[in-house]
């Protein structure tokens, strides 16, 4: 099925629709809407946001850095919310202050900027466990969750960081999982933004071959330009092993109750028949 809102400027805008879950219902089709940065979209674009999609709220995931320099345009009949998922004021992990230290010189030349993360031994493969089992990234994917609540039935929500993969691929994660989706599924939409970026993927991985000859480095680099969709499944196993299961993650990290997630599952979901 594609997901695909259709917009050729606005990257990686795709809704989670049609997806079944556990229990035998389907999430509804254009309410959960994802992408990446918002300024991207055309005139076209934020007219179908709202005359289509009868758009609510957008939700910006990204840092305060990210939002002064290429603020959210505004869509008609929307509010926009704030809920960063990332404290860019309180590196507390020594790998995330030397990944900001790579962001600040090599900025402007992404490859560059990828070769040297991963030159310096950083292991890109616990980034978004490192996420999940942050506090105060814990209390902003909550905060995400419980927004939902207060969608009106036959509106719809856009969530986005700068790519839409990461910080907002992990929220659809959270999402699906409180929605009763099973790990394939959850696993095959994160990893469904390789398919929006594979020209993006393919020129990181060429740009970084000029900068060294490590196969595995060059390889990896495109991951920066994309998703490993088994980065997220290892944060998922850390989830079970730590809170028992995916959906007590939710119940005990981000402390979502029965209730609010019987309500995502009312607003968001339908029998099939």
């Amino acid at each position: 099925m594609n997901r695909s809102l259709g917009f050729s400027c606005l990257q990686n805008a795709r809704q989670l629709g049609g997806y079944r879950t556990e229990d035998g219902r389907c999430v509804k089709e254009n309410v959960l809407l994802r992408s990446g940065k918002l300024n991207c979209a055309s005139a076209e674009e934020k007219n179908a946001l709202d005359k289509i999609y009868h758009l609510q709220t957008v939700i910006d995931l990204r840092t305060k850095d990210e939002r002064k320099a290429e603020p959210d345009p505004y869509i008609l009949n929307s509010e926009n919310i704030w809920i960063p998922v990332l404290n860019e004021d309180a590196y507390t992990d020594a790998n995330l202050q030397e990944i900001a230290a790579f962001t600040k010189e090599y900025g402007d030349n992404p490859a560059a900027e990828a070769v040297a993360i991963l030159q310096s031994g950083y292991d890109i493969s616990i980034m978004y466990q490192q996420m999940l089992s942050d506090p105060y990234s814990m209390k902003q994917y909550a905060k995400f969750l419980r927004q939902l609540l207060l969608i009106h039935p036959g509106n719809s929500v856009l969530w986005h960081c700068s790519g839409g993969k990461d910080r907002a691929g992990t929220a659809a994660v959270l999402l699906l999982v409180a929605l009763g989706a099973d790990e394939q599924t959850i696993l095959q939409d994160f990893d469904q933004s390789n398919h929006y970026y594979e020209k993006s993927i393919q020129q990181m991985r060429l740009d970084a071959s000029r900068l060294t000859d490590d196969p595995v480095i060059i390889e990896k680099t495109g991951y920066f330009a994309g998703v490993n969709s088994e980065y997220m499944e290892k944060a998922m196993q850390w989830m079970k092993e730590t809170y028992g299961s995916l959906h007590s993650y939710l119940t005990e990290a981000l402390s979502i109750n029965e209730a609010e997630i019987q309500m995502l599952k009312h607003l968001y979901t339908e029998i099939l028949y």
